[in-house]
């Protein structure tokens, strides 16, 4: 039974041609002995959802499960892919015992599914304890074995004591053994609290996790439990935050509580830089939506943002950046360094908690100098003492810290892109270097859409997590439902938001639709819309369309203080 296999070093194969040492997958045997059933149980939720409407709790552990499962392709360490396998395991389990209580057990829904009949006392089950009476007659009614364990001062004189057992905190627990060390998440007597305990940790990164981000807003620290934020010190790096956002300098975590500072007109752009506000033309760069082109373009850029530090960082190279270079050395330097970058930076971007001072967005002229290194300026900056070594010396440190101190690899380059044999350090190719930051565009609208929404639709709920999650699926659902945020395989067609049909991409304006309409300031005609998937008039639906790609570029600029990184259309082969 799959889901009961403990994940082996052997089932772990390294990335080939990676700058990082330690990142690699789970072999592909390993993965499809969990798919069928992985796929089986959504099957089942799917089906109960048809018939009886969709149950929040069901819902949330089946998609938990999903994304552990889809997380299991992403380039990690092994001690994260035995965290990423262990989740799909233990969803599954608690999935199948969603089903086997409210369906089999209580019958809670008109739902049947067919199955052979079980015993009448179910010693398939291993049971369960308590000191409720009234749960030991619910359970035995229905033929679960039950311990009732008694405490001493509801014993009356007509019960008979043959022998009491005192209850024992377990010592000696081995914290030490195996990859994962450390105190433990919890001790106490199984139930709610012990389950709440590993919920609250089972989807977080053990490696990256030990690596800090910049840190969340102080406004949100509230939503963390309690119990949560005493927990010890050396068990700190497996708790994430309630949230991360995006801000350019760690030291100011606090959000705005009144505007910018109002502009009189349009910052003055620097004599021969280019206008990010206005399409890149190159022919590398994938082709434009207009509709987002055109709204980019319209921002009003005199309108209050912010200024100087406080303006964001880019999460990923920003595409026309990597496209800029006019001479060919240089250009194919570019795409050469982020195809190096690209899978581990996908990694620590994804799968960490953001915290402070290590992992964070880089500078456009962070980028730059990262971009722009060669094997000649790399020994420089070891030998040199010259500005523009001191620079190289700078953002390779940088890159050293994000990581790992001496788990770099100098020089080694992929030698494929999406399973297509590539060397773009001897020659240009074309399409290649087009996906390139067709993924770039489509990485950076993603990351920035959730950024965006994280800070102007705070959690402070009770459990921030489940609202974390609900943001991603969200979010999740602007995309094709074929393209999680780490891509296994590249579209074969323009589809989503680019999609030229106005009937193949209304289901993910909807989807966007229902992410702004939760900000403030949102245009009327937008917020009062239905669904867009009811609607059929076209005029309508490319109007709202229009509304909300001016709506976002504006929000964002007035937010972060820089464009936004838009999405594109694939650039097809010819």
């Amino acid at each position: 039974m799959p889901m009961w296999l403990n994940l082996s070093p052997v089932n772990f194969v390294p990335l080939n041609s990676c700058m990082i040492r330690s990142l690699g997958t789970i072999d592909y045997r390993t993965t499809d002995m969990l798919r069928p059933l992985v796929h089986t149980m959504q099957v089942r939720m799917a089906a109960l959802e048809e018939q009886c409407g969709r149950q929040p709790e069901l819902y949330h552990i089946v998609i938990a499960m999903q994304e552990a499962f889809d997380r299991l392709d992403y380039p990690s360490t092994f001690r994260d892919l035995l965290f990423q396998f262990s989740c799909v395991q233990r969803y599954w389990l608690l999935a199948s015992a969603w089903f086997e209580w409210h369906i089999h057990i209580w019958r809670s829904f008109p739902f049947v599914e067919q199955r052979a009949a079980p015993p009448s006392i179910r010693t398939d089950l291993m049971g369960a304890m308590t000191t409720n009476p009234s749960v030991v007659q619910q359970l035995s009614s229905v033929g679960i074995p039950v311990w009732f364990m008694r405490l001493m001062d509801t014993v009356t004189n007509e019960d008979v004591v043959i022998e009491s057992v005192s209850f024992i905190e377990p010592v000696e627990i081995a914290q030490e053994s195996g990859l994962f060390g450390g105190s433990p998440i919890y001790t106490g007597p199984v139930g709610e609290r012990h389950l709440q305990a590993i919920a609250r940790r089972c989807n977080f990164y053990a490696d990256v996790e030990r690596v800090p981000m910049p840190r969340v807003l102080q406004s949100l620290s509230s939503a963390v439990p309690s119990d949560m934020a005493s927990t010890s010190s050396a068990a700190s790096h497996a708790i994430a935050p309630a949230s991360l956002v995006v801000r350019s300098t760690p030291g100011r975590s606090c959000v705005r509580h009144t505007p910018y500072p109002p502009r009189h007109k349009a910052p003055k752009a620097n004599p021969g830089e280019r206008c990010k506000f206005h399409d890149f033309n190159s022919v590398y760069m994938p082709p434009c939506i207009p509709v987002w082109r055109d709204a980019l373009a319209r921002v009003n850029r005199a309108a209050p943002a912010p200024e100087g530090a406080d303006v964001w960082p880019y999460w990923f190279p920003e595409p026309a950046l990597v496209a800029s270079p006019t001479k060919d050395d240089r250009l194919l330097r570019h795409f050469v360094n982020w195809h190096r970058a690209r899978s581990p930076w996908i990694y620590v971007v994804t799968h960490h908690s953001m915290t402070d001072d290590v992992i964070r967005p880089l500078t456009p002229a962070q980028w730059r100098e990262y971009l722009n290194t060669g094997d000649k300026s790399r020994e420089d900056a070891k030998t040199k003492n010259t500005k523009k070594s001191e620079q190289k010396r700078q953002i390779a440190a940088i890159f050293s810290r994000i990581f790992g101190e001496g788990n770099v690899v100098e020089g080694q380059v992929p030698g494929d892109w999406f399973g297509r044999a590539v060397n773009l350090i001897e020659c240009k190719d074309s399409l290649i270097m087009a996906e390139m930051l067709w993924e770039l565009s489509e990485m950076g609208f993603r990351h920035e859409l959730r950024e965006l929404d994280r800070y102007l639709v705070p959690f402070v709920a009770k459990q921030p997590d489940v609202g974390e999650s609900q943001r991603r699926l969200m979010v999740n659902n602007v995309f094709p439902p074929s393209r999680p945020f780490h891509m296994k395989e590249l579209p074969t067609k323009v589809d989503g938001l680019a999609a030229s049909n106005l009937a193949d991409r209304v289901r993910y304006l909807d989807a966007l639709r229902q992410i702004v309409c939760r900000w403030p300031n949102v245009p009327p005609s937008i917020q009062s819309s239905p669904s867009l998937l009811d609607l059929s008039s076209a005029p309508f639906l490319e109007k709202i369309e229009r509304e909300m790609a001016q709506f976002y570029c504006q929000t964002f600029y007035e937010v972060s203080g820089r464009a936004a990184v838009l999405p594109r259309k694939f650039p097809l082969r010819a």
